[in-house]
């Protein structure tokens, strides 16, 4: 038997009396104003963005004025702008993963739930496996975060950053991100129903679709992203050791030492 249901879409929808295709379509419904809110296409969603990298680039600001000991400005920026890069690549990342589970039509969940997903798995699941993932490629090649010294500014004892490590740091930093993200994806994929559920959950509640963005866009992230980023920025900086200052001492009164004799002989 067959029963004329509600309009969906403007047409008419057909319905079998069968339970399971009821609830089928009642879901397929009631996911109708789950549907409207997207990453991008007007002005007011870029402007979020640009918002949200103004908040997450103070809250590294404030994290280095706060340390101590603390890091020369140069220095900073230069473990800021690994961040900088990978946040610009892991949110084009979670953008192009919302429009694609989007499309998927698994559980009725929209771009923004999708987003907000991705986002809190990134922060948690994907922070842990960035660390592990850093940390390994720090022992397979034998050079630590965050240090952009090289042999010559050690010896001379003065530091100035040697742009090649440091252009290779951030390549490595991005494999790590790029690992995580990938383990993230492949999580999300095989919940891919359940973890549409949560994300309806989350962000549905907030019935206006600019809102909706504000809130998937800028308080989930400036919560969520100042954590990540603050928490990353102690991973990824270098902090000297105590043996690392003996043997820079020791370096310098090495040269000391050798520049002493060579004016003592000519002097002789």
């Amino acid at each position: 038997m067959m029963l004329i249901s509600p309009v969906y879409d403007g047409l008419p929808y057909l319905a079998l009396e069968n339970r399971s295709f009821q609830l089928a379509s009642h879901h397929r419904l009631s996911a109708g104003p789950h549907d409207r809110c997207q990453m991008l296409g007007d002005a007011f969603s870029y402007a979020v963005q640009l918002l949200l990298f103004l908040f997450c680039f103070g809250s590294l600001m404030l994290k280095w004025a706060l340390e101590t000991p603390q890091r020369t400005l140069k220095v900073f920026f230069l473990d800021t702008a690994k961040q900088i890069a990978a946040a610009g690549w892991m949110h084009i990342f979670n953008m192009a993963s919302a429009v694609l589970m989007r499309k998927t039509g698994e559980g009725g969940a929209d771009e923004c739930a999708w987003y907000w997903i991705n986002l809190v798995c990134d922060c948690t699941f994907g922070l842990l496996i960035c660390w592990m993932c850093l940390r390994a490629s720090e022992n397979m090649y034998g050079y630590q975060s965050g240090n952009y010294k090289d042999k010559q500014a050690n010896a001379q004892g003065e530091f100035e950053p040697n742009y090649w490590i440091w252009a290779g740091q951030i390549l490595l930093y991005l494999c790590a991100i790029t690992a995580a993200k990938l383990v993230v994806l492949f999580m999300l994929f095989v919940g891919l129903s359940m973890w549409a559920d949560v994300g309806i959950w989350a962000t549905a509640w907030v019935k206006d679709e600019d809102w909706r963005l504000v809130w998937v866009m800028i308080v989930t992230p400036c919560v969520m992203d100042t954590l990540y980023f603050w928490i990353t920025d102690e991973f990824i900086k270098y902090e000297e050791d105590d043996s690392d200052d003996e043997k820079e001492r020791g370096a310098n009164n090495a040269s000391a030492e050798a520049e002493g004799t060579l004016v003592r002989g000519s002097k002789a």
